[in-house]
């Protein structure tokens, strides 16, 4: 890894998954500089507890509604089988056995009665999902439904890594790292997915020993020195509403307005930075603007943002009110 190397941070966490690219502007025994080569971005519904989610989908059609119901109300056995499925799914991976302890239920579900359930769950599914009761208390989970666990969120993880991955071979800079961080990158499937996917001549995939660690020093580094990124991508468009002098050819008349005998344009989106454009970290942005009534004394600063990189009007579609800002610019003489 060297000046100009294009390293893709994949940040797999418990509740989002979180997606940078970067492009090395230094050395490696320099001080670390880089620049954002594409937008920051990902999934808010991508993490490892909705793998959670989809294992309690799968416990209501186990456990049917009645039993579902004493699931849910006590919260203690609840947990505890959640907590007994996390250490399963920290390091499930193919080939390796899903054991699920439901002891924790007590009484509500004896070692007969989950006989009969296994049994009734059973009969309609293929053999290669079907459960096996382990003890009085235990079923074994087989590879490939602990597999459809995960196969929901992997399938958007690996569709925006392949975008992203298209998207900075398009800019002339195709990525040459993967840094997998966070507590979900732990995961041996999750690993394993990705690099099977992934990992080609040219393109390494790297995780640490400790990828939730990872996130940790990181932000303290940041902290301690925050001009290491020097330019980021704007994900949007940002802008205020503006006056502007009517044009029969670019305007409408139906945003005609005449202010002191003077026909002017309104609802215009005056864009200060554009959808894709890099942001330099001390890049100012400086315009003018002057009041249009003679004894105006309060002049109204509106903020819209749009993921349009091209936006007229404040009432196009996909914009959005960000604040407003009252500046009193004084008695007119």
């Amino acid at each position: 890894m060297g000046k100009g190397s294009v390293v893709m941070v994949l940040d797999c966490g418990g509740g989002t998954v979180d997606i940078t690219v970067h492009k090395l502007k230094c050395e490696p025994h320099e001080q670390f500089v880089c620049d954002e080569l594409l937008p920051s971005s990902g999934g808010c519904e991508w993490g490892s507890k909705f793998v959670d989610h989809h294992f309690e989908k799968f416990l209501e059609l186990f456990f049917g509604p009645e039993l579902t119901e004493c699931y849910y109300k006590n919260a203690t056995a609840r947990l505890d089988i959640l907590k007994h499925f996390e250490m399963l799914k920290r390091k499930f991976n193919q080939g390796v056995k899903s054991r699920l302890q439901l002891s924790y239920m007590n009484e509500e579900l004896s070692g007969p009665m989950l006989k009969k359930i296994v049994a009734a769950y059973n009969t309609d599914k293929p053999k290669e999902l079907q459960l096996n009761q382990k003890g009085a208390s235990g079923v074994e989970l087989p590879e490939s439904l602990m597999k459809s666990f995960f196969h929901p969120l992997f399938e958007k993880i690996e569709a925006k890594v392949g975008e992203l991955l298209s998207d900075a071979e398009k800019t002339g800079s195709p990525v040459n790292f993967i840094f997998m961080v966070g507590g979900f990158s732990e995961s041996p499937y999750l690993k394993a997915t990705i690099k099977n996917k992934f990992e080609i001549e040219g393109l390494t995939i790297l995780v640490p020993k400790r990828p939730q660690v990872s996130v940790i020093r990181g932000a303290c580094m940041f902290g301690l020195n925050p001009r290491s990124i020097t330019s980021r991508i704007s994900k949007k468009t940002y802008g205020i509403n503006t006056l502007t002098t009517f044009d029969q050819i670019r305007h409408t008349e139906e945003k005609k307005v005449v202010i002191e005998g003077e026909d002017f344009c309104e609802d215009v989106f005056d864009a200060f930075v554009h959808q894709g454009q890099a942001v330099n970290i001390d890049e100012v942005h400086v315009k003018t603007y002057c009041p249009v009534r003679a004894r105006q004394t309060v002049m109204r600063i509106i903020f819209y943002c749009s993921e349009k990189g091209s936006v007229n009007f404040i009432d196009d579609g996909g914009v959005q009110k960000l604040g407003e800002l009252s500046i009193d610019i004084g008695r007119p003489f």
